[in-house]
């Protein structure tokens, strides 16, 4: 394949990561942040489930976003674009001026060794991706992840990753892509309203029983198979 063609590709897989790290960390953060929708499920039965979404959407915004940083170099990762920034050849990044270049890549290094981004890498190696033996300590010198650290780090690559897009012009050649922005505004939205009707079902079923509604419902159904006006499943 073109090395321009492989340089694109590899570059639109980014993007579509970090969408996806957008839409798990935008649903997530109502569930995270919001005291009163906190404190309103924490009054119903469904609070366990609440709190596995919740778990499972920040997990996946955090394995997201590491893999858009991984430094294997048969992944697609920013690392992997560095890589080839470094090669002055490189007929993808001639339009890009030698100092935008360097400060990109320095920008890169800087958020690589972050304490952040070391906490989150932390966090996949000997929680998410791995579970860590309980046998021998921690070795390294990573802080632990706190609440937080994964927006700093997607603030950081979200900058990063619309610099990049703007070296190739990536939404002239993908213009059905959305920008970042967007894509938060509209994912913000949809978690609000997601989040919100999560909180009010459950206090919807128990002011029904409260008000017999669902009794009335159930003696009607009763009362309706007992007259013959039942149909087989």
């Amino acid at each position: 394949m073109n090395p321009e063609r492989e340089m694109l590709r590899t570059i639109k897989a980014i993007d579509e990561d970090l969408n996806s790290v957008i839409a798990y960390y935008e649903t997530f953060v109502p569930s995270a942040r919001n005291a009163k929708l906190i404190d309103r499920v924490n009054k119903t039965q469904i609070y366990t489930a609440f709190n596995v979404i919740s778990d499972s959407l920040h997990r996946n915004a955090v394995m997201s976003l590491c893999r858009i940083w991984d430094s294997r170099r048969d992944t697609a990762s920013l690392n992997c674009i560095a890589r080839q920034l470094r090669k002055k050849g490189s007929s993808l990044f001639q339009s890009v001026l030698a100092t935008a270049r360097e400060a990109w890549l320095k920008e890169m290094g800087r958020v690589g060794r972050s304490t952040e981004m070391q906490a989150l890498r932390r966090a996949r190696d000997r929680a998410l991706a791995h579970t860590a033996t309980p046998n021998v300590g921690y070795r390294g010198k990573a802080s632990i992840l706190k609440y937080g650290d994964e927006r700093i780090v997607m603030e950081w690559t979200i900058a990063l990753v619309e610099e990049l897009n703007e070296f190739v012009d990536y939404y002239d050649l993908e213009p059905s892509a959305v920008p970042f922005k967007t894509l938060r505004e509209v994912f913000h939205e949809h978690s609000i309203r997601f989040w919100d009707r999560i909180g009010d079902f459950d206090t919807k079923i128990e002011r029904d029983i409260a008000d017999g509604k669902l009794k009335r419902l159930a003696d009607e159904a009763l009362a309706d198979y007992r007259k013959g006006r039942a149909r087989d499943l």
